[in-house]
């Protein structure tokens, strides 16, 4: 009677050991997916950071100004008259 009670206490031992060291794999694979994921984030943060630094450099009016006065004779551009400002609607009726 003990001895069989013996070999079953072995055999739910070695199944919670091989349970355990499986939760153990999956749980690490997770912490590593989780810390790639967290670099990716960090560098779509940077970008995104860079990017609005930039976008803000690009539309300082200074040098907006800046590069009208050195390219104006190329591009030829002018002052814009309040006329020339249309929505949508006045597109559709001039057609």
């Amino acid at each position: 009677m003990f001895q069989y009670f013996n070999i079953f206490l072995i055999f739910i031992a070695i199944v919670s050991i091989v349970i355990l060291y499986n939760v153990k794999l999956t749980t690490k694979n997770y912490i590593i997916y989780m810390k790639n994921l967290e670099k990716k984030i960090n560098v779509e943060k940077k970008i995104v950071h860079n990017l609005k630094v930039e976008l803000n450099l690009l539309t300082q009016p200074q040098r907006l100004q800046y590069f009208v006065n050195k390219y104006n004779k190329y591009l030829n551009l002018y002052k814009m008259n309040p006329h020339q400002i249309m929505n949508f609607n006045d597109i559709i009726r001039i057609n």
